[in-house]
């Protein structure tokens, strides 16, 4: 999977405010972890999900520090609880 600009596929909606979410894997745990499918202005200096895909297309995803670089292939993404509405609710 290459990444674009235009954002991950959205491959479902969250339960608790019906936006939609692209589930990554985080690494090395492979872990699924829901991911706001559009890039903001700010991603670059605020998120600390870099997301890279796979040949399979998979998204991967490894949770860092706002400071870690970024390696080549790799872009800024914000978890879904980061920006969910609804995250008031207790998460499963």
């Amino acid at each position: 999977m290459t990444l674009t600009t235009a954002g991950l596929p959205a491959t479902s909606r969250c339960t608790r405010c019906g936006q939609p979410i692209a589930w990554g894997l985080t690494l090395p745990a492979r872990r699924r972890m829901p991911i706001d499918p559009q890039r903001r202005p700010d991603d670059d200096h605020t998120a600390n999900i870099l997301v890279s895909g796979d040949p399979h297309g998979s998204i991967l995803c490894r949770v860092e520090s706002r400071a870690e670089p970024i390696r080549d292939g790799e872009r800024r993404y914000l978890p879904h609880w980061a920006t969910c509405p609804a995250t008031g609710h207790p998460r499963r």
